[in-house]
C-alpha cells in the first residue's frame, strides 16, 4: 500500500490530481478512517496509467468514467477507440483547414486587385442548407448577380437563421468567374 505522496512520485502525477481523481469517482483509494489519508495499491497504478493514457487521447473525465468499466481487450473498447479516433481525426481536419486559412492570410496563393467592399474570407464549411444562385458573369456584371438573388430570397420569404454569404468560383486566369451565391441555415 501507498500513501499519495509515495503513489504520486511512482507514477508521476500530481497529489491534487488524484484528489480529483478521488473526487470524480475514476481512482478510490482506501482511506483510513482514524488519519484521513488515502492509500494506493499495485492494481491502482494500472488503473491511473489507464486513465493518463485516456487524457493522452483526448478523452473527457465522463468518458473515462465509462471506458473504465469496459474490458481493454473487447469489442466494445476497440468500438470506443473507432469512435474517439474519427472524433481526432475530424477536428484535425477541422485544424488542417484552419492552418490553410492562416496560411493565406500571411501569403496569398493569388493577388488581384480588390473591385469591391465585400469581406472575403477562404476556407471550408460544414455542410448546410442553403439557396443557390449559380451563373457565369464577367466581373462587371456581378452587382446584377446579387441583386437577383436578394429578390428570390425575399420573394420566399423565408426565415433566416444564420449569416448569409457568397461562394465565388473562378476560372482560372480566365475571362469569366462562375459565381455562386448562398444563403445558409435557410429555413422557409
Amino acid at each position: 500500500m501507498y500513501k499519495i505522496g509515495e503513489f504520486s512520485k511512482i507514477n508521476k502525477i500530481s497529489q491534487r490530481m488524484l484528489r480529483y481523481y478521488d473526487e470524480k469517482a475514476l481512482l478510490t483509494p482506501k482511506k483510513d478512517e482514524a488519519n484521513g489519508y488515502r492509500y494506493y495499491t499495485s492494481d491502482d497504478m494500472k488503473t491511473v496509467n489507464r486513465i493518463k493514457q485516456l487524457r493522452k487521447y483526448h478523452f473527457s473525465i465522463d468518458e473515462i468514467k465509462n471506458v473504465l468499466q469496459i474490458d481493454t481487450d473487447s469489442e466494445a473498447m476497440k468500438a470506443v477507440y473507432r469512435q474517439k479516433i474519427a472524433e481526432l481525426n475530424e477536428k484535425a481536419m477541422d485544424y488542417l483547414d484552419v492552418i490553410e486559412e492562416m496560411k493565406n492570410g500571411i501569403e496569398p496563393k493569388y493577388t488581384r486587385k480588390r473591385v469591391n467592399v465585400y469581406d472575403v474570407v477562404c476556407g471550408v464549411r460544414k455542410p448546410f442548407h442553403a439557396l443557390c444562385l449559380r451563373q457565369i458573369v464577367h466581373e462587371h456584371d456581378l452587382e446584377q448577380l446579387i441583386d437577383r438573388l436578394h429578390k428570390c430570397v425575399n420573394a420566399m420569404n423565408p426565415t433566416l437563421t444564420g449569416n448569409y454569404f457568397a461562394i465565388f468560383h473562378s476560372v482560372e486566369e480566365g475571362e469569366f468567374i462562375n459565381m455562386m451565391l448562398k444563403y445558409v441555415n435557410l429555413y422557409g
